[in-house]
């Protein structure tokens, strides 16, 4: 039967359509915002499931963490002023107590403890004042211990509790580095600042970071959960408890920002545990070419293609004819089908052999170039020293590192990876208050010429040993965008 009363249908579908979606973010919100939503039981059981499986996880892990205690005797001596008034240091030291804090972890049973080699490489334990160690899990007592060895390019060195332990120590196993991937979950712990017994937690942000040319191919697990100075050496943990990594640094945007900044970098296990097993195996040295991988998909062929993005100045690839940008075809013959795989091959090459490498520059073919494997302690960069450049200036200077390299960048810096970096700063400097450690010693002239940008400590102490009387030396710093600061000394 027919009717003339209109359909109430498309009055119900126009409010639906416009009160529907406003219910639903209104529930959302009243959800988010602690309004009387109902949860589950099976929702609320989930999660207390999962908060008790961190705790149970943390637990366990902790008394595999120790404290790792240094203390450093600086040697200082005080400037006086003569009997004409120039200034001048005085002829006995005076020596100054510097402590520092990290942490390590136990890999066996009879005290075998694995940390970071820069938590412990400025120490002089051969006759020196300087002291080392260690303090186990909810324990005060300050414990000795042995180096039984170091892999400086891998930053990690092996320690032994000394005399014999009253009981077994609970050792945490390695898990696979190469199993771990973005989005991961772990669990970083140590003891920031000294803060005992510090556990956080988050996920793995990347797997396969690289900062710089002179880490030579070392990968890093980049992590947001919250690391901190005084973590460094202690274990970044999977759910299964197993070590994935070794806190190694904080990455830190902004030297006057005082708090985390989001990104913590981490020594893949992988590669701690192969340093570990060569040192107590006495396996031989860690093999060195200088070169840095990467990859990026081919869209003409819509595959990935392996490419060199980074070669070492005097390395052994580069004098043989590698150059940063050229693709990857062949290894020793054999076609690698990314970055991860073509480094494993060249790390598993021996020292003394060499490695044939096929790659396309400018999309031409090159001839064969043979790169020789040389021994990483004696091929790979050394620790740059801390230059002193003397009482009137007051400054003590270092060549910057990559790690420190990939800060600047991010903070503005576009003049490369090689700078002087300010390590102190003297209480009677000039420059006290406005300059701090941490900041570039960008430029440097003398006797009126424009300030020139620094590479490195040497030419500085050139500038500085050649800085004749009755003239100026003109210095320049930088420690981002709005701190570019000027200083002029007068002999």
């Amino acid at each position: 039967m027919n009717s003339t009363t209109p359909s109430l249908r498309p009055y119900f579908a126009t409010c639906a359509a416009i009160f529907g979606p406003l219910f639903l973010v209104l529930v959302a919100v009243g959800y988010r915002y602690g309004f009387p939503v109902e949860k589950g039981e099976g929702e609320a059981s989930m999660a207390q499931e999962l908060s008790m499986d961190f705790q149970k996880l943390a637990d366990r892990m902790l008394p595999s963490v120790v404290r790792v205690h240094t203390s450093v005797e600086k040697e200082f001596k005080r400037v006086v002023l003569d009997a004409a008034g120039n200034a001048q240091p005085e002829a006995d030291a005076e020596f100054d107590t510097m402590p520092g804090i990290g942490s390590g972890v136990i890999v066996s049973a009879d005290g075998l403890i694995l940390t970071n080699w820069h938590v412990i490489k400025d120490l002089d334990l051969k006759g020196g004042r300087d002291t080392l160690f260690v303090a186990l899990h909810r324990e005060t007592e300050l414990r000795q211990v042995d180096i039984i060895g170091v892999d400086a390019v891998t930053d990690v060195v092996v320690l032994k509790l000394q005399g014999k332990l009253e009981r077994a120590l609970p050792p945490l196993a390695f898990g696979d580095s190469d199993q771990m991937h973005r989005g991961n979950i772990v669990m970083a712990l140590g003891s920031p600042f000294g803060l005992w017994d510090t556990v956080t937690q988050g996920i793995l942000s990347n797997c396969e970071r690289r900062l710089g040319d002179s880490d030579a191919g070392q990968q890093y697990l980049q992590t947001d959960c919250v690391i901190n100075p005084g973590n460094s050496g202690g274990p970044l943990v999977n759910l299964k408890g197993e070590i994935i990594g070794i806190n190694w640094a904080v990455y830190s945007g902004q030297q006057d920002v005082h708090t985390w900044q989001g990104v913590g970098l981490a020594i893949r296990s992988n590669d701690a545990k192969a340093a570990m097993d060569k040192i107590l195996n006495n396996s031989g040295p860690r093999t060195y070419v200088g070169i840095m991988l990467d990859e990026q998909l081919d869209s003409a062929k819509g595959k990935r293609k392996v490419w060199i993005s980074g070669v070492v100045n005097g390395s052994p690839a580069y004098a043989a004819g590698l150059r940063q940008g050229d693709v990857l075809q062949e290894i020793d013959g054999r076609t690698l089908e990314n970055a991860t795989e073509a480094w494993k091959w060249v790390q598993n090459r021996k020292v003394g052999e060499r490695i044939q490498f096929l790659v396309k520059r400018a999309n031409q073919l090159q001839p064969p170039i043979h790169v020789q494997v040389l021994s990483a302690d004696e091929a790979a960069p050394v620790p740059p020293e801390i230059v002193d450049l003397g009482f009137e200036i007051g400054l003590k200077v270092q060549n910057g590192s990559a790690k420190e390299a990939v800060s600047f960048q991010a903070r503005g810096w576009r003049w490369g990876a090689a700078f002087v970096v300010v390590r102190e700063v003297a209480a009677d400097s000039p420059l006290m208050g406005k300059v701090r450690p941490g900041d570039l010693l960008a430029a440097a002239g003398v006797g009126g010429d424009a300030p020139r940008r620094l590479n490195n400590t040497d030419e500085i102490q050139k500038l500085v040993s050649s800085w004749p009387a009755g003239s100026a030396l003109s210095l320049s710093f930088w420690r981002d965008p709005q701190m570019q600061f000027d200083h002029t000394f007068n002999h």
